[in-house]
């Protein structure tokens, strides 16, 4: 588990892949990373604070299409707050393969916005969970105003809360996919 004595080594990278012991200054590196790694797993932990799109001045494009096998925890370090803020223009995160498997623990998703579905977290075909995660003034224009879930994906929430979302309908469940 990661101390607030490694947060402090971090210098402008705000994300520590645990089980490698590697800083990255950009989220969408550390999972590459992991999904070239051997195991293709890993935790990813991430500083506390505010990450927007194409926020390049600081840490990390949070505006993340991921298609590769890997199985990967993102969370913060204990304690700390860390909300992705899509500002209204993009959604988060679109996992776009049956072999993505991913799992956010604490994370606050705020004001992602899709021109078609999953204002925050397109689901599609992977399997994602949110354990005490706050979704919150998503848009999308379609589908899934917080998450959208399609071709078989799998979406999991424990102990989340869902705030003010918005979309233009809710999707029906098909071709297995499960909420």
């Amino acid at each position: 588990s990661a101390s607030n004595d490694d947060v402090l080594k971090a210098d402008t990278d705000c994300f520590w892949w645990a089980e490698n012991n590697e800083w990255f200054e950009d989220l969408r590196d550390a999972m590459d990373h992991i999904k070239d790694s051997s195991s293709k797993t890993g935790t990813i932990y991430v500083n506390g604070g505010t990450y927007t799109e194409l926020d390049k001045g600081t840490c990390g494009d949070i505006y993340i299409h991921f298609t590769s096998a890997a199985t990967i925890t993102i969370q913060p370090f204990d304690g700390q707050q860390v909300i992705f803020d899509g500002k209204g223009n993009n959604y988060l995160f679109w996992f776009d393969s049956a072999d993505v498997k991913v799992t956010f623990n604490n994370i606050i998703f705020k004001k992602g916005h899709a021109t078609y579905d999953g204002g925050a977290i397109e689901v599609n075909e992977a399997q994602v969970t949110l354990n005490n995660c706050i979704l919150t003034e998503n848009h999308a224009s379609d589908y899934g105003g917080a998450v959208s879930v399609a071709n078989g994906g799998t979406f999991v929430a424990n102990n989340c809360q869902f705030l003010n979302n918005n979309a233009y309908g809710f999707r029906k469940l098909k071709d297995k996919s499960v909420v």
